[in-house]
């Protein structure tokens, strides 16, 4: 059996609704965001797919301003769909994401970087496959209407760092 190739990609498309207690919370809006990612596979071709259950939230101390929010983000591995059903379950088993003892992956950040206008660097805690490891994303601020924000966060992964 061939294994995963070298990388990942992850690009969230997120949608945030917002709630303000003392500070503004953006909630993870299910319904219209995405979790996607490209895996190359047999170190020459891609495989596109995503993460269907999730959610999450980004505490913003300054408003609307995402400068030093902190993320929490929570991905079932059990969501995960890819273009055939086969490589879902083959992605959902030990030799990938190991789902039986690691249901969920999770991303955590103290604190977004502002880079310039609309754009952060979110270093923070991805956990996959219940090992934590150390990660930077960017993110850009697509905009915000009324109560709502959209995100587009990316990042590259190495299938090293993953344990896979």
């Amino acid at each position: 059996m061939k294994s995963i190739g070298l990388f990942l990609k992850f690009i969230f498309w997120l949608v945030l609704t917002q709630q303000t207690l003392g500070q503004t919370i953006w909630n993870i809006n299910g319904a219209h965001s995405n979790i996607n990612f490209a895996i190359q596979w047999e170190d020459f071709a891609f495989r596109t797919g995503e993460f269907k259950l999730f959610g999450g939230k980004i505490e913003a101390p300054n408003g609307q301003d995402l400068k030093d929010a902190r993320v929490q983000l929570n991905i079932m591995v059990a969501g995960v769909d890819l273009i055939a059903e086969k490589l879902s379950k083959m992605l959902q088993n030990a030799e990938y994401l190991d789902s039986a003892r690691c249901p969920m992956i999770t991303f955590t950040c103290d604190q977004l970087k502002k880079k310039k206008k609309n754009t952060y660097q979110a270093n923070g805690m991805l956990t996959v496959r219940c090992v934590p490891q150390q990660v930077v994303f960017d993110v850009e601020l697509l905009g915000m209407k009324e109560n709502y924000a959209a995100l587009k966060v990316t990042g590259l992964l190495q299938k090293s760092q993953l344990g896979i």
